[in-house]
């Protein structure tokens, strides 16, 4: 900008082009003409995103050779958004074919909204030997996943033949994150599926800002306690579990929470995750995970991390429209907003707090919301539109308060 008359200091930035758009069109032109599924195009537009900001090659990690396969990765770099407890990511790109709460499907429709998406991992996709910093060919593959999620619209998958000659490490958020040392009891939880029978060969690997050549890997096991190999944790203690896996009811997902005690003191540069089977396997398999979140936490007991939203005020329906077949609704609601809510999620329940038929309406950080479709259930005389509040740190506030109840007719 150039202000008139010279009368000011001539302004300017910097302007990226991303080819996204004309992948979408390829992608419909290579299927005849017609629409394409959202995971088709999603996975069209990612793949254009990730050679634009890292490279033709995709992995950030890797240089390229000339000007038309360079990408941003190589000429800026990486900075870090994460610089405190608490960290939360689902890897919710902000788009997807249904809704998932605690891994189950509590909307089919698809929906899209750039406000719901989550911090992504900061390398798309930087997989590399677990070992060392090599990338041979044979590694695992990463990418979203629609069809699967613990919260929101998407997971991370990572799959491929995994044996003992292709052990992979793929690098995710680059943080900084000071664990502090008075504090020795922050945390970091995973979140996630196996979708192959077997053993999980799951670590976590995090690199420490004093040594960041290395990657400290711990092994997140199959559902039970793990010391470090040698028994003891870096103070000595060999009663220390540093971690505890665990199932999350019967769907099928797991949550690792890892002691982050040992780096009481240091800083934590960047978090992995890693693959490798054991020493006794000795031929590769067709290997599924599915990571659904992965969150650096106070430790449980810290009132910080059981810190919890309050119930929003003047929860109200503003607007009701019933269609003419009384199938479905029209809503306006609107509410008091409060700074300290990470987001507010709307449900639409049979009775308040029973998840029996709910069914994910939206989600939002705003003291009002539009739903364009609340649908009828059989018969049923009436319905309740609930209002939850969720901290930064993920709990959530579900109260009979926030509840508003409207009659079919």
């Amino acid at each position: 900008m150039v202000p008139a008359n010279g009368d000011g200091q001539a302004l300017g930035s910097l302007a990226f082009f991303d080819p996204a758009q004309s992948v979408v069109s390829d992608a419909i032109a290579s299927s005849g003409g017609t629409a394409t599924g959202l995971n088709t195009l999603q996975t069209a537009v990612y793949s254009a995103e990730r050679e634009f900001w890292s490279g033709a090659t995709q992995n950030p990690s890797e240089t390229n050779t000339d000007n038309n396969g360079y990408g941003v990765a190589n000429l800026i770099t990486e900075r870090s958004v994460i610089g405190s407890f608490p960290f939360l990511s689902r890897f919710n790109t902000g788009a997807g074919d249904q809704f998932f709460v605690d891994g189950k499907s509590v909307s089919q429709v698809p929906w899209f909204n750039m406000g719901n998406q989550d911090i992504l991992p900061t390398w798309q996709w930087w997989t590399k030997d677990y070992n060392s910093n090599a990338t041979p060919s044979g590694l695992l593959s990463a990418d979203y996943d629609l069809s699967s999620a613990w919260n929101g619209g998407s997971s991370l998958k990572v799959s491929g033949q995994l044996g003992p000659n292709n052990p992979t490490e793929l690098r995710l958020f680059k943080t900084k994150l000071a664990v502090p040392s008075d504090s020795e009891h922050h945390r970091l939880g995973l979140t996630y599926k196996l979708d192959t029978s077997g053993a999980s060969n799951l670590y976590v690997g995090l690199i420490l800002e004093d040594n960041p050549k290395i990657t400290e890997w711990v092994g997140v096991g199959d559902c039970e306690y793990h010391h470090h190999d040698d028994g003891r944790d870096e103070h000595g203690d060999s009663d220390e579990r540093q971690v505890k896996n665990r199932p999350l009811g019967n769907s099928g997902w797991s949550q690792a929470l890892v002691s982050l005690r040992p780096y009481a003191g240091r800083t934590i540069a960047a978090i992995s995750v890693g693959f490798k089977v054991d020493a006794s396997v000795t031929t590769a398999s067709a290997y599924a995970i599915n990571v659904g979140e992965i969150a650096l936490l106070h430790h449980r007991d810290d009132p910080r991390n059981n810190a919890q939203c309050k119930t929003p005020n003047n929860f109200a329906m503003e607007r009701l429209q019933i269609s003419a077949d009384g199938k479905s609704a029209q809503l306006r609601l609107t509410w008091d907003f409060d700074s300290e809510v990470w987001y507010y999620d709307i449900y639409r329940r049979q009775v308040p707090h029973s998840r029996k038929n709910m069914i994910w309406l939206g989600r939002i950080t705003c003291d009002c919301y539009y739903v364009d479709s609340v649908p009828r259930i059989r018969v049923e005389k009436s319905a309740v539109v609930q209002l939850v509040t969720v901290a930064s740190n993920g709990r959530e506030n579900v109260s009979e308060d926030a509840t508003v109840k409207f009659t079919w007719v």
